[in-house]
């Protein structure tokens, strides 16, 4: 097992699918392909989330029910907040990478939030506007619901957040009235009410869905690949949905919505308050452009479940952790730890013999307790080396891989030498050939950097 889960395969395999949930309109050109692969069948996905909601079904809010819901709340929900985000998009080509495909239209959600420094932003998910040219935003309820033009304040892929900048004074009709959504100070409780706001599929105006939430733990974010938290919430999230906030029955901001599992009903995820919180304060605290996004430990692990293993490594039944069988250059934990180091604690946090770790009201994968930290920040860990105990200290590093996962606002990188063209061996590549080379595929979820080894070039494949 790697505590760093392995990047989800390109098209061409797998079982069920996530996907982000942007509404998209074409105006011809084949669009990439950007869903992610998940490990467990869909029907085994649904029954268990059915099963933790036994006798509940998502289901658009009437207005007789939002009036119920604010009287027992003693107060009013407000949704005046929630925009409408439409974007123009153009997505590179990665097999014939001097041209791009076909112009696109896509709409989201967003929600408006105020940052420390008192300044009025958009909050929405990345994919609903990555590698866009154009943007607008509409208050769709609002007296005056005329678009305005949107600039993008700060994006980070890899969590699936963006920050978007409205270039009007804030004595515009399109403040009036506005109360900013505030961020919930931890995660949601299972069971609890969640209400996702946005414009999804199927009309026009702001539609509310009631659900609950099922479950809390790491989940692969369809647009990057990453590994991050994710709370999995059993409200309908449909196209158009993306980015649009989810509030708790007391109008706190619980999270954003980002994708659904296709083939599963009522499977839909949203970005937790703890990652848009890391987003949010490596923003303000490094810049738009300075902010280096969420560590990766960089270690592969091994539980210690098995009797005969804990035998070999002399451990009595009171250690608990996981056994360290590879160290990933240039990653946090690089120089650090050891091959057959035994993690027993990250953060003061102990580890579990099945490489989890108490957070929340429950347990996660401890990779995702690394994500948690800025970059640059100091990881306490605990371990077990040649059987002395001892305490080491890492420093958060930016996730890198000799393969990269999914990019997006860059134009691929390539060079002509008679005749071939040469590009970087990446996921987009790969995905933009439908993982049709083996080879290739191998080097992309097998291929680690090395000090001499730090990239892959490839030459595309008729």
């Amino acid at each position: 097992m790697s505590s760093i889960p392995p990047p989800q395969p390109p098209p061409g395999g797998g079982i069920d699918r996530r996907r982000g949930k942007r509404r998209r309109t074409s105006s011809g050109g084949k669009r990439r392909n950007t869903s992610t692969l998940d490990q467990a069948p869909p029907a085994a996905a649904a029954a268990e989330d059915e099963a933790s909601s036994p006798s509940r079904q998502s289901h658009v809010l009437s207005e007789e029910e939002l009036h119920e819901l604010e009287h027992d709340v003693g107060e009013e929900l407000r949704f005046d907040n929630v925009v409408k985000v439409f974007a123009t998009v153009q997505e590179p080509d990665y097999a014939t990478p001097w041209q791009t495909l076909g112009v696109e239209g896509a709409t989201g959600s967003g929600v408006v939030i105020r940052t420390s420094d008192g300044k009025l932003l958009i909050l929405t998910a990345a994919h609903v506007i990555s590698d866009c040219t154009f943007l607008q935003c509409q208050r769709v309820g609002a007296e005056n619901p005329d678009k305005h033009i949107a600039t993008v304040y700060a994006v980070r892929h890899e969590c699936d957040l963006a920050l978007l900048e409205v270039d009007i004074g804030k004595d515009n009709e399109f403040w009036h009235d506005m109360e900013p959504a505030t961020l919930s100070d931890g995660l949601p409780s299972l069971r609890s009410v969640v209400l996702v706001a946005g414009f999804p599929v199927g009309g026009e105006e702001l539609s509310i869905t009631e659900g609950v939430v099922s479950r809390i733990e790491g989940q692969p974010y369809s647009h990057s690949q990453r590994y991050l938290l994710a709370v999995t919430v059993d409200a309908a999230i449909n196209e158009g949905n993306s980015g649009g906030p989810v509030f708790s029955d007391s109008g706190e901001l619980l999270g954003i919505a980002f994708q659904a599992l296709e083939g599963a009903e009522n499977t839909g995820h949203i970005i937790p308050p703890p990652v848009i919180e890391h987003f949010i304060n490596g923003v303000a605290a490094s810049g738009p452009d300075g902010y280096k996004g969420y560590p990766a430990d960089g270690i592969k692990t091994q539980h210690l479940t098995n009797s005969t293993l804990r035998s070999y490594y002399n451990l009595d039944a009171s250690v608990r952790g996981v056994l360290v069988t590879d160290v990933y250059y240039n990653n946090t934990c690089h120089g650090i730890l050891q091959k057959t180091d035994i993690l027993t604690r990250v953060s003061d946090r102990p580890v579990a013999n099945n490489g989890t770790v108490a957070y929340g009201n429950g347990r996660v994968d401890l990779s995702i307790i690394f994500t948690l930290f800025q970059c640059d920040e100091t990881i306490d860990l605990d371990i077990i080396r040649s059987g002395k105990a001892m305490k080491v200290q890492a420093i958060a590093k930016p996730f890198v891989r000799l393969v990269p996962l999914a990019e997006h606002d860059l134009k691929p990188r390539y060079f002509i030498y008679c005749g071939l063209v040469f590009q970087p061996l990446s996921y987009d590549y790969l995905d933009a050939i439908d993982g049709s080379s083996p080879i290739l595929t191998a080097l992309f979820y097998g291929g680690h950097q090395n000090p001499d080894k730090l990239e892959w070039y490839c030459f595309p494949i008729p």
